[in-house]
């Protein structure tokens, strides 16, 4: 009982020296951050060249300095050398314009800031020089760097194109060169890990190397120090990330294992390494490498030898689909946290492509080594390792091709991940000792003479409990239904983008032209379809930037997949500018893992060439195409759409683009709002003269017209309308002034309250279950 009590107390004093680090750590964030200089400053830095990295056009220096911690230094590339021209340890100067990592701004986007300070990283500097002011003296480090450069140079020249960035990624830790394709390929066929520099790498160095050296003679003191110098050495070279300090770590115990005579214990090493990670950084503990890392390894030594002793498999390739169970039982709520979707097939193609990996990484290294003295020797040594990766390619691409390859389930709520993590423990709970108890008495049959059909029965029946057990534990982690409605404007930087979704019903298109001639009981025309998803209704009013030029990527299909999205029933286009339908382009074209229905152009620019690609993509998808004017309305579930503006072959091919966009009236159950495009004054005061006010005074949310255009956003127009509140959607620093001044103090004197997306990030609107609100997703804007 004491000993019980001594435990508990040594963990209480560990989880409190934990907290008391972590809360250090960001206390001292806090302070850092109030003293970094704007975005956009011209500031001085001199500091300790600690890192080196080559991009294509520039040379990065990790810069460490006294008052602005660790910072990234960009200097240009000369035309006359394209040589680093620094050392690591050398003093330098770098005089340039500050860049803030940008914060994310909607939910399910990247967050670079948040990303950065977990590398201890606290801005950029975009340098018009860099001086040395003093001479460095880290000859190992440098070393290091030397070796790394040389050896990717090797690999430039002998990879093939597609390969190159695989090898280097892989081998290197360079992951600047990987064809982007390839990298997405990767990523949502489950196999990403393989470009990580990881325990399987260094396992293959350093344990490699520990057992030439115990062959040749030596003992394990000096073969385990030696192991031990050559993986840390390997893990610095090639970048020091998360999954590589997790693995020096681990070998190292091991090594000092051996050495003193005791018995490795996976799980203790696994554990002084994540207190030694998150105690240098506690905020290392929130990214996805660092999670994925040390939970793929629980669920090897944990998960998966608790399933290994409950159902005492027969063979390699039962031990080997345990423990790959094993760890998708951990790390699928974490690959659902940070990625919002689920490779289904991902368990057998990590099956058959794992085994492989350390085949890729020996062809790998025999062509480095060999490539330092004949290019092609280096090629021939490679060999094997390009037919694997052809393969990867492969396998990766008839995967995704069949059908439910990527399950979009959004980040699970934590009350689905508590009940999950409660059913795997139960789960496990049977498979120990309800499993064992079966195979025990399988046992007592056997020593009785009983042996029989029954036995192999009662095996069979405990794999299929196993198998479907693991399955239903994954269906607590799916997306709850739509309840209500949501109006989510995001903050897509200089552009527009909405987001609709409310609950699943009918989707009547009602007067649009392109329908399906099923004229109703008034005479106009009407069609009728069922929603792509069970969960509900999501439509989509315009998303484009022109200041991101990858807003779908890096905005648009992150928030749909974080909310568990998987198909939207209704493209609705305003008008055909790049900062409204770029990201559009991307989801029709590039994000076929979620599906599209129809897409709602403007009739007033039917015809016009900026609507081309946007029509040969949904043809590509086999969508529906509908042309809208005022009067015609769509209905999804509770939800009415109404088209204000153009009229019928108004504005039609109009050279002014703006002047054909749609202005939409939402109404939803008592809540209404506006959505206006890049309608100009003209246009706002026609909307007046043919519309009834009634129609207008009911609004409570208006989208302010061209991003808050001093030539939009009339008196009269606001005045009629009088929202509670106007939501500007624009990018801060934009080339055009948006939001004016004066468009601001107009919709003041109107009574509104002012939202803006470029400070407060994406504004969302809720109504449902008797009430109503908004947040915004930045509350602490810059």
């Amino acid at each position: 009982m004491r000993s019980v009590i001594l435990r508990m107390l040594l963990l209480l004093c560990i989880f409190g020296a934990g907290w008391g680090r972590m809360a250090a750590a960001f206390q001292k964030d806090r302070r850092l951050q109030t003293q970094l200089p704007e975005d956009g400053k011209q500031i001085l830095a001199e500091g300790y060249a600690v890192g080196l990295e080559e991009k294509e056009t520039w040379h990065v220096i990790t810069l460490k300095t006294e008052n602005l911690g660790k910072i990234l230094v960009y200097a240009e590339k000369e035309e006359e050398t394209k040589e680093m021209p620094f050392s690591i340890g050398e003093r330098l100067q770098a005089a340039g314009q500050v860049s803030r990592f940008e914060a994310a701004g909607n939910p399910g986007q990247f967050d670079l800031g948040r990303y950065y300070r977990s590398k201890g990283i606290s801005l950029s500097l975009f340098a018009d020089r860099v001086r040395k002011t003093g001479e460095g003296n880290w000859p190992y480090l440098d070393g290091l760097f030397w070796i790394r450069r040389r050896l990717s140079s090797v690999l430039e020249e002998i990879c093939d194109p597609e390969d190159l960035g695989i090898f280097q990624a892989a081998i290197l830790g360079e992951k600047g060169g990987m064809d982007e394709k390839i990298q997405d390929l990767y990523q949502k066929s489950g196999i990403a890990h393989l470009l990580a520099i990881s325990g399987l790498h260094l396992s293959l160095m350093g344990a490699g190397f520990y057992r030439i050296l115990r062959r040749a003679g030596l003992g394990f003191g000096a073969a385990g120090a030696a192991g031990c110098a050559a993986v840390i050495s390997y893990g610095i070279m090639t970048g020091a990330s998360g999954s590589a300090v997790r693995a020096v770590i681990m070998l190292s115990v091991s090594f000092l294992a051996s050495y003193l005579g005791r018995t490795y214990d996976l799980l203790s090493a696994l554990s002084l390494a994540a207190v030694l990670l998150s105690g240098s950084n506690p905020f290392v503990i929130g990214e996805s490498g660092f999670q994925l890392s040390f939970g793929a390894v629980l669920g090897i030594g944990f998960v998966g030898e608790i399933l290994k002793k409950g159902l005492e498999p027969k063979g390699g390739f039962q031990e080997s689909l345990l423990t790959s169970v094993g760890i998708q039982l951990v790390t699928g709520p974490i690959v659902l946290w940070h990625y919002y979707q689920y490779p289904l097939y991902g368990i057998v193609l990590n099956l058959l492509v794992v085994p492989l990996m350390g085949y890729v990484i020996i062809s790998g290294l025999l062509g480095m080594g060999a490539g330092l003295f004949s290019v092609s020797l280096g090629r021939a040594a490679l060999g094997s390792g390009h037919y694997i990766l052809l393969l990867y390619q492969c396998l990766c691409i008839f995967f995704l091709d069949l059908p439910g390859s990527q399950l979009i389930m959004g980040r699970p709520q934590p009350v689905r991940l508590l009940w999950y993590g409660a059913a795997v423990a139960g789960f496990l709970c049977w498979i120990r000792y309800g499993g064992k108890r079966t195979h025990n008495s399988a046992e007592k049959h056997k020593e009785s003479g009983k042996n029989n059909e029954g036995i192999k029965g009662e095996f069979l029946t405990r794999w299929v409990i196993f198998l479907f057990g693991s399955a239903a534990c994954f269906f607590l982690l799916m997306p709850e239904r739509q309840e209500g409605m949501v109006l989510c404007f995001m903050d897509v930087g200089q552009g527009d983008g909405a987001v609709i979704r409310t609950e699943k019903g009918a989707i009547c298109f009602s007067g649009l032209s392109g329908l399906n001639p099923q004229e109703n009981s008034s005479g106009r025309n009407e069609e009728f379809c069922r929603p792509l998803d069970r969960r509900g209704i999501t439509v989509l009013a315009d998303s484009g930037s022109t200041s991101d030029k990858n807003a779908g990527e890096n905005r648009l299909a992150p928030y749909l997949k974080y909310h568990g999205i998987g198909a939207v029933d209704i493209i609705m286009v305003s008008h055909g500018d790049a900062d409204h339908i770029s990201g559009l382009l991307y989801l029709l074209e590039e994000c076929k893992e979620i599906a599209a229905g129809c897409l709602v152009l403007p009739e007033a620019g039917r015809g016009d060439a900026a609507y081309e690609e946007l029509i040969r993509a949904a043809g590509e998808r086999k969508m529906a195409v509908r042309y809208m004017d005022a009067g015609d309305q769509i209905q999804a579930g509770d939800l009415f759409l109404t088209c204000l503006y153009p009229g019928k072959g108004e504005e039609l091919q109009n050279p002014d683009r703006n002047r054909q966009s749609l202005v939409v009236k939402g109404d939803y159950q008592g809540f209404h709002f506006l959505l206006t495009g890049d309608t100009s004054q003209e246009c706002e005061l026609r909307i007046l003269e043919r519309i009834d006010e009634k129609l207008l005074d009911e609004v409570q949310v208006l989208k302010a017209a061209h991003h808050g255009s001093r030539y939009s956003n009339s008196q009269e127009f606001l005045d009629a309308v009088s929202p509670a509140v106007t939501v500007i959607s624009y990018g801060e620093g934009n080339r055009y002034g948006h939001p004016h001044g004066e468009t601001e103090e107009r919709i003041r004197q109107s009574g509104s309250r002012i939202l803006k997306t470029g400070e407060l990030g994406a504004v969302t609107f809720y109504v449902g279950k008797g009430k109503a609100g908004y947040q915004v997703y930045r509350k602490n804007p810059p």
